[in-house]
């Protein structure tokens, strides 16, 4: 048998082995993972991830495994359910529900995936609380390292998988009530209540508020659509800023067509067409399909804003306008009743759409843009692709109208110039900006995952092999098509996010995992099926 080994068990690694146990060579599949739940991937673990906060991906959007998820749902007993603070009507294949829940699927998931890949000749092994330390190349494969209850094991793999996930940072200061980052957000119950500083407004930071608010008081629902916040009596007085540069909340997820309807003008071809012309100017090759494409799906939009007077500067202020004039409050109260009006007659909002399908497309000519191109488009069309493919759960913009209602929470507009000290003395952490200074007792980075570089791999001994030079360590890591590490001699597959971020700037999601897996599982049969039959030497 093939050896495969996995490092990681969440659902890239999921979606990974879901590929791999069709395959018609025996494998020997190994998956490390070094927490103590396997298969649910962080942000979903029990014990990890506070009950309130919400899977911003519904049933209709995750790829399948052995069962859809709301199949999966629907088989449950409802005191499970209820567990979840989950009713059987809730139930539907757009609904967002909690991310404990979603982890407790794909937990149940791998465990059915790893006995159908048994059956079909596989041999699979799972080792939770067994963390990965080194990993080495040799001339025949991959050496492993790991520790397991205190012991150092060694495994041997013919070809490995990064599936390792977020890597957040481990700089936090407990003690201070100072978060490098909001996860896992189990840690937040520690911040008391008072003035407490959240730095980002996507959705990342939205959930932090979330679970400071619900350590020191308690949401209900009205049954009218509306929530309401009431903090603990004895909980002492609570306020949180969400601050970014905008200082604009995301909106809500919208209701479309799903799956994606195909697009009229941004296709592959034209796309393609695009990625053979010249690099000079193809920025602006790509504008121009995209404004094709929303003119056609949204002229009403697009003479309003003017859309084809602009370019891509003119667009991206056009696109936040709305938001930058108005009280973030009212813009995102008027955005929930749209939204919910919407949903409720199925009707779809053009540019939204067509925006939200254009993303993925998108993403396969950034690498190739020329350096002030991709400057240019990181600060314009990147920003409104993630900003509309972010859009959060309904039910978190309307925690954030009820915590701002409650006098429990504001958001602020640093601008670009700004200094956060988080170790000022008697100060807590203190946050200058054009608008003054503010200071708080608790403060939490939630500006979301960076890109990683060669240095940030957790492997010593790879990151030796990997660097030619020292100043390579700074670099990221590079990979091929089929994810494949670039001098790893097809030993090594990269399917961990924040190493690929540098250029797949929008691989985010469980969609993007499902995308990964089937990527390194494809191109692993496809390799193995070539090393099994080996052509003929010539005569």
């Amino acid at each position: 048998m093939q050896r495969i080994a996995i490092i990681g068990s969440g659902p890239t690694a999921i979606y990974t082995l879901q590929g791999l146990a069709d395959a018609s060579q025996p494998l020997h599949i190994t998956i490390f993972e070094a927490s103590e739940i396997s298969g649910t991937g962080a942000p979903y673990r029990v014990g990890e991830t506070d009950h309130m906060l919400l899977a911003n991906i519904a049933s209709i959007e995750i790829p399948p495994i052995c069962s859809s998820y709301a199949d999966w749902l629907r088989a449950l007993p409802a005191e499970i359910l209820t567990l979840f603070g989950v009713a059987t009507d809730q139930i539907d294949e757009r609904a967002f529900l909690p991310r404990v829940l979603l982890g407790a699927y794909f937990r149940d998931q791998l465990r059915r995936l790893a006995e159908q890949a048994e059956t079909n000749g596989h041999r699979v092994e799972i080792f939770p609380e067994t963390r990965v330390v080194d990993v080495a190349m040799t001339v025949d494969g991959c050496n492993l390292s790991a520790m397991r209850g205190g012991s150092l094991f060694s495994a041997v793999a013919d070809r490995v998988v990064l599936a390792t996930g977020h890597q957040w940072s481990a700089k936090d200061a407990p003690e201070q009530q100072r978060f490098a980052s909001p996860w896992p957000s189990s840690k937040l119950s520690a911040i008391a209540p008072g003035r407490v500083g959240v730095i980002g407004t996507s959705l990342s930071g939205i959930d932090a508020a979330v679970a400071v608010a619900a350590s020191c008081g308690a949401f209900s629902d009205t049954g009218e659509g509306s929530i309401v916040y009431e903090p603990n009596k004895d909980a002492g007085d609570l306020h949180i800023a969400l601050m970014s540069r905008k200082g604009v909340l995301p909106e809500a997820d919208f209701w479309c067509p799903l799956p994606y309807e195909p697009l009229q003008v941004c296709t592959p071809d034209a796309l393609a067409n695009v990625a053979a012309g010249p690099v000079e100017g193809r920025l602006q090759s790509v504008f121009e399909l995209i404004v094709q494409e929303i003119v056609r799906a949204d002229p009403e939009y697009a003479g309003r804003i003017g859309l084809d007077q602009l370019d891509v500067e003119g667009f991206h202020d056009a696109y936040f306008a709305g938001r930058l004039n108005t009280d973030p409050f009212d813009y995102a109260a008027a955005n929930l009743d749209e939204v919910r009006s919407n949903a409720a007659v199925r009707h779809t909002c053009g540019w939204r759409y067509a925006i939200l399908r254009m993303h993925e497309m998108i993403e396969s000519v950034v690498a190739d843009l020329t350096p002030e191109d991709q400057t240019r488009f990181a600060e314009t069309l990147k920003e409104i692709f993630i900003d509309n493919y972010a859009a959060v759960p309904p039910q978190s913009i309307a925690r954030l109208l009820a915590l701002h209602r409650a006098g429990c929470l504001d958001v602020v507009a640093l601008g670009d110039d700004y200094t956060c000290d988080i170790e000022a003395p008697d100060m807590g952490a203190v946050m200058t900006y054009h608008g003054g200074q503010l200071t708080f007792d608790a403060f939490i980075d939630a500006r979301g995952q960076k890109a990683l570089v060669l240095d940030d791999l957790p492997f010593p001994t790879l990151r030796r092999q990997l660097r030619a030079t020292p100043e390579d360590g700074k670099r990221a890591v590079e990979f091929d098509d089929d994810l494949s590490v670039s001098g790893a001699k097809g030993q090594l597959y990269c399917a961990a996010i924040p190493f690929l971020m540098h250029r797949l700037p929008f691989v985010q999601g469980i969609t993007a995992c499902h995308w990964l897996g089937a990527r390194v599982s494809g191109a692993l049969v496809s390799g193995l099926e070539v090393t099994s039959n080996p052509t003929p030497a010539a005569a």
